[in-house]
């Protein structure tokens, strides 16, 4: 299939090459970023750069529409000499100020580069789609959002480690998720439950 990765804002670039800077200057922490490759240390060559719409299940209208949601951050692949590692840069709700956040070699940073590998050998109708990342931060979900033109032909694929009861790495569409996802949202968006405390 013929996944398209937008271009991330030069703001977003500046703020990961500054975090990686200063993280990589600082000796009480430069043990812990060993899994880094050296051609990482010496500057950021970011990979599948993709925006991150993070949002709570009241954000969701009645049909799974997504159309009004901004990004909330980017993800980038870091060369790394371990797992894979992923870096984040987060956006102010102004949407001009970017701010680095955090490296992450975990389950989920392991499920997205194992899926993205998968797609690029798939054949998937009504391409192309662009990468994105969906969170429901209080269910403690994520997915690749693979959107599609039109919306009506987006792909959405739950990462490993996402908490819920959905096939990691099977695709679903925006009805077949929204579907899957409508008891733990509706539970969520209940004063005082588990998920939304």
């Amino acid at each position: 299939m013929t996944i398209e990765f937008a271009v991330p804002p030069e703001q977003s670039l500046q703020a990961l090459q500054k975090g990686m800077n200063r993280l990589l200057e600082n000796a009480s922490v430069q043990s812990n970023l060993h899994f880094l490759s050296s051609g990482a240390k010496n500057a950021a060559q970011p990979l599948l750069a993709h925006p991150v719409y993070s949002i709570q299940p009241d954000q969701l209208a009645t049909d799974g529409s997504l159309a009004s949601i901004k990004p909330t951050s980017w993800r980038y692949l870091i060369k790394s000499d371990l797992a894979p590692t992923f870096a984040e840069v987060n956006i102010k709700p102004d949407g001009h100020i970017h701010n680095f956040a955090h490296f992450n070699t975990g389950t989920v940073s392991k499920s997205t580069l194992a899926a993205i590998q998968k797609l690029s050998n798939d054949s998937i109708p009504n391409g192309p789609h662009e990468l994105r990342m969906l969170r429901i931060v209080d269910l403690n979900f994520a997915a690749l959002w693979l959107a599609g033109k039109p919306a009506e032909n987006d792909i959405f694929i739950p990462l490993e480690g996402a908490n819920l009861e959905l096939d990691a790495r099977k695709a679903y569409s925006r009805q077949g998720l929204f579907a899957a996802l409508d008891t733990p949202i509706e539970i969520a968006r209940i004063p005082g439950s588990k998920t939304s405390s």
